[in-house]
């Protein structure tokens, strides 16, 4: 049986020498995520996502292969590795296609792969590099605007994962903290029941969306901005 301490050495010894944008060894970011998880998940958190969540830009940002995993964690390994898998962007597609494939893959994914990536864009939210400020922020709306696409996705509700939870704490960091708790709740909630939800409107205050993005949203469709 392979441990959270072991997959802890292979994420870091996957990652060695890569640097965040922010700066910073990159491996402070998967560690920072899967801490958020293990909090979040107490008193009984699951080995298996917080294994995931170590693990989950390792096959997307590394020389590492699903095969070096497989290798690693053997038959054991699988739930973990198919996770690993739903979080790893496309590396054929690009640009639009790309988020948009991601997007569909998060939408129809496993719940757990839903909780690791809220708590992913909880981090990356919290630590923007400095050059994106530049031309008028248009690189951190990009991001935030797909950030919110996959808000919007992750609708997936277990009793015993703190997805709400997450949805809240990610909607507060993308709305730059304007909306108010009970707004917070409100629109995570509803979220659930389709896209006709508050969130909608205090994000699109906050970015802000034009009425055509607004309206495609609330459609369920997949909006895409360049950060260009």
């Amino acid at each position: 049986m392979t441990t959270v301490l072991q997959v802890t050495y292979w994420a870091a010894e996957a990652h060695s020498n890569q640097k965040r944008v922010t700066g910073g060894a990159y491996i402070n970011h998967p560690i920072r995520v899967a801490r958020m998880l293990e909090r979040n998940l107490q008193p009984f958190p699951d080995d298996d996502i917080i294994k995931a969540a170590l693990l989950h830009d390792v096959i997307e940002d590394t020389s590492w292969t699903e095969e070096d995993l497989i290798t690693r964690m053997g038959l054991t390994g699988n739930r973990v590795i198919r996770w690993v898998n739903a979080l790893t962007d496309s590396e054929v597609l690009r640009g639009e296609d790309k988020y948009r494939h991601t997007w569909e893959k998060i939408k129809n994914a496993d719940p757990e792969v839903q909780l690791i990536k809220l708590a992913d864009m909880i981090d990356n939210n919290l630590s923007y590099p400095p050059h994106w400020d530049k031309k008028d922020g248009m690189r951190i709306k990009s991001f935030r605007l797909r950030c919110f696409n996959l808000w919007l996705a992750c609708t997936a509700t277990v009793e015993h994962l703190p997805i709400e939870f997450l949805k809240r704490q990610l909607l507060n960091t993308l709305t730059l903290g304007t909306a108010s708790q009970k707004e917070l709740v409100g629109a995570s909630i509803s979220s659930v029941n389709g896209n006709n939800n508050p969130a909608i409107d205090l994000f699109g205050d906050s970015l802000p969306l034009n009425d055509d993005e607004i309206e495609k949203l609330r459609k369920g469709e997949y909006v895409f901005r360049s950060p260009k």
